[in-house]
């Protein structure tokens, strides 16, 4: 059995198909019957590809001990033998190797790696004596080149294989990973969408009651408490199915609905403490256009763009929110402009990173804008700001608009 590194070289010989051709021509030029390509290393000798008239038995994959060949010395010398009548010739005519191989006549060529390491010969040989022109000697060395040129492609053709199938392993590999995350997610997001509508079906239910069976005892503005835990109640059973759904789309984008834009805001001012009239100051300059999305994303993109803007404002100062839009376009651009302490140039663009706080001494998780991004971008928007520390930011959301 050949070793593997032999059995590689063989079949990237054998994938040169100009070398069969080569070893005809050679056999015409020289008039020598036996001819071949030969990988020679430190110890060994290989036929791998040949071409033989003469019976002389020579196939692919033959082995010849290393000793008893010119071959070696062709390569530690890197410099050619030729012989036309080794018999009356007087270095080879003493010479073992003729005599073995009854060889009267011999030609061997180096060939080189593309690196210039040796990788073997081409060789010509006859039982007859032949007269070898020094024109067929620069020929088969300009066959030696071409087959170098070969080696290299596919040495490189063979690389390239090999990276892509060892390319092919990691994204199977990942790709069942992340089947399996997948999969533990969707189950994690059923369980948590299960156990958190559980308590607001309950507050929903005992809300109601509690406005049917003692609203009269009330005041206004109980009742009013009451209408506002009710609606924020339903508003967190939808966002929890939204969500449910946004999270099992993919990077590649979530399917498009026609959203009220002026109305989803209105309902996120309403829904959250935070943003009460008696907290910040938030005008909508409407009216708002409808633009193209997913209410549950946008939904998360506005409240937590909003509740920045609430928290990052300078103590002793009331939050000043403006919300307006502008269509450029197909496109809408809706604004959030806000009276916060600012941001400097240089962070504009680390914000929106995972996890990253501007401000240490301001509670939070430093997920919110990472979140805004990824919410916009998956509807197919981008997201951006313009802001001076001192006075202020304005982030903007593009989304398409709402087709008629």
């Amino acid at each position: 059995m050949l070793p593997p590194d032999i059995q590689q070289d063989i079949l990237t010989v054998s994938r040169i198909s100009a070398v069969p051709s080569i070893l005809k021509v050679v056999s015409e030029l020289t008039g020598m019957r036996v001819t071949m390509v030969s990988r020679v290393t430190t110890d060994s000798w290989t036929a791998c590809a040949a071409y033989d008239r003469a019976g002389f038995g020579l196939v692919v994959g033959m082995q010849l001990d290393l000793t008893t060949t010119f071959c070696k010395g062709v390569c530690e010398n890197n410099r050619p033998v030729i012989i036309e009548h080794s018999s009356v010739d007087p270095i080879y005519r003493d010479h073992p190797t003729p005599k073995m191989y009854n060889i009267e006549s011999y030609i061997s060529i180096p060939i080189k790696w593309p690196d210039g390491g040796m990788f073997g010969t081409l060789c010509a040989l006859d039982s007859r004596p032949m007269k070898i022109d020094p024109k067929v000697v620069a020929s088969l060395t300009l066959f030696t080149e071409l087959i170098s040129n070969q080696l290299h492609s596919e040495e490189v053709h063979d690389e390239i294989a090999q990276r892509s199938r060892e390319l092919e392993l990691k994204i199977a590999e990942r790709t069942a990973k992340l089947q399996e995350t997948v999969s533990e997610l969707e189950t994690f997001s059923y369980s948590i969408s299960h156990d958190m509508r559980g308590p607001l079906r309950a507050m929903q239910s005992f809300a109601h009651i509690l406005l049917e069976e003692c609203g009269s005892q009330l005041n206004d503005s109980g009742r009013d408490y009451v209408r506002r835990i009710i609606a924020s109640a339903d508003r967190m059973d939808r966002l929890i199915r939204d969500i449910l759904v946004f999270s099992r789309v993919g990077p590649a984008g979530v399917a498009a609905e026609k959203i009220d834009l002026q109305g989803l805001i209105a309902g996120i001012l309403e829904s959250y403490p935070q943003f009460d009239s008696a907290v910040a100051d938030i005008r909508i300059v409407g009216p708002l256009p409808a633009v193209q999305g997913s209410s549950a994303a946008l939904s998360m993109v506005v409240s937590n763009l909003l509740d920045n803007a609430v928290k990052f404002t300078p103590r002793g100062t009331r939050p000043a929110i403006t919300v307006w839009a502008e269509t450029v376009g197909p496109r809408v651009r809706v604004f959030f402009k806000d009276n916060g302490v600012g941001i400097a140039r240089d962070q504009w663009e680390k914000i929106f990173g995972i996890f990253y706080r501007l401000d240490q001494s301001v509670a939070g998780t430093g997920i919110g804008l990472s979140i805004v991004k990824k919410g916009v971008e998956r509807m197919g928007g981008i997201v951006g700001l313009t802001s001076e520390v001192g006075k202020g930011s304005t982030f903007y959301l593009e989304l398409a608009q709402a087709e008629n």
